[in-house]
């Protein structure tokens, strides 16, 4: 078709794969062609080489377009086409990002170290992608920087990028923690041989984007913009499944020291008082009669399992240094249909944690 509508025909035609035609194709394009020396049009598959690489240029030029084609024309979400459109001319993108990934790091003072990586495609979060990591580096503070190189290091490796779910690498990869997270990030994947991901590092306060290729200072998406909207919602809910990952962990941390510590209580009959009461939670909140009564464990047992758990809720229930904190999501979103979907429970989610074979 776009042969049959120009007068400019090449001497030679590259193409993915031998086309059935193309013997009919070529003698039409030399007829058409109709060279005073003779010339003949002729359609070649590469391998290897320049024209290899010029064939795999195109792929990529067209699959870019298509996103953008996609984008455009998909009226029914405007607002996250909007972001995404204006996230690709912000940030200097070669296409919309379709794929979207974020890492957050969580941990108190090195202990229980997590990270976290959610993933939007197509503007919405794609939940069945989101994965969490146990950090394995040892670390006797808190170091975000290691914590997320290693992190990187995990999904980026040679292995993971085999398996067919995440073979593909994101159109733009955002790290919560701003220029210094991003610079970690750089120097991991460098050291991978990785340097075709765009990438952005987020900084926490003022929502300031820190981007490779910008050295006069960071990218500001403007107030109110649906780019903005989007990056916030990603890096919250970034932030909001590395906090549920950390806080089940140290619950379960938890769970075992104080029930260690009970007198009388070894691993057969704490697994079973556990099993009885329904998990750690029904037992914190159960009374001596409760305990008792599931039959688990000896009366004396019960007694000191309960005087533990009460000195233990107290300490729980005070406030900590400074007042406290509670961790509340963007609302930027709230008032918009098309940014719903954040306060997913745990079971909407496939969870896989990285372990060393």
């Amino acid at each position: 078709r776009y042969y049959d509508a120009t007068e400019s025909i090449p001497h030679e035609v590259i193409v993915e794969t031998e086309l059935e035609d193309a013997p009919a194709m070529e003698e039409w394009l030399t007829r058409k062609l109709a060279s005073p020396h003779g010339a003949k049009v002729r359609f070649t598959v590469p391998r290897r080489g320049e024209k290899a690489e010029l064939l795999a240029m195109a792929r990529k030029n067209a699959g870019h377009t298509l996103n953008r084609y996609k984008v455009r024309t998909n009226y029914e979400d405007k607002r996250i086409n909007d972001a995404l459109l204006q996230l690709e001319s912000a940030l200097a993108l070669d296409a919309p990002p379709m794929r979207i990934e974020c890492f957050d790091i969580s941990t108190i003072h090195g202990s229980y170290t997590v990270a976290s990586m959610v993933v939007f495609t197509g503007g919405r979060p794609d939940k069945n992608q989101y994965r969490r990591f146990k950090i394995k580096t040892p670390l006797d503070e808190a170091n975000d920087f290691l914590s997320m190189q290693e992190v990187l290091g995990r999904r980026y490796a040679p292995e993971r990028m085999a398996d067919e779910r995440f073979g593909k690498k994101p159109d733009l990869l955002i790290l919560d923690g701003g220029k210094p997270q991003l610079s970690a990030a750089m120097e991991q994947l460098a050291s991978m041989g990785i340097t075709d991901i765009p990438m952005a590092g987020l900084a926490k306060r003022d929502e300031e984007l820190f981007v490779p290729w910008q050295e006069t200072g960071p990218v500001v998406l403007p107030s109110g913009s649906a780019s903005l909207y989007l990056v916030k919602h990603v890096r919250d809910e970034s932030h909001r499944f590395a906090i549920t990952f950390h806080r089940e962990l140290r619950g379960k941390g938890m769970t075992k020291s104080i029930l260690d510590d009970v007198v009388g209580l070894g691993p057969v009959r704490k697994k079973a008082l556990l099993k009885a009461m329904g998990g750690f939670r029904k037992l914190r909140e159960a009374s001596l009669d409760d305990i008792k009564a599931s039959h688990a464990v000896p009366d004396e047992v019960a007694e000191e399992v309960f005087a533990v758990l009460t000195q233990y809720n107290e300490r729980a229930s005070r406030p900590l240094d400074g007042g406290g904190a509670t961790f509340e999501g963007n609302s930027a979103f709230s008032d918009d249909s098309t940014f719903k979907d954040r306060a997913a429970s745990e079971s909407d989610i496939r969870v896989e944690v990285l372990r060393e074979e």
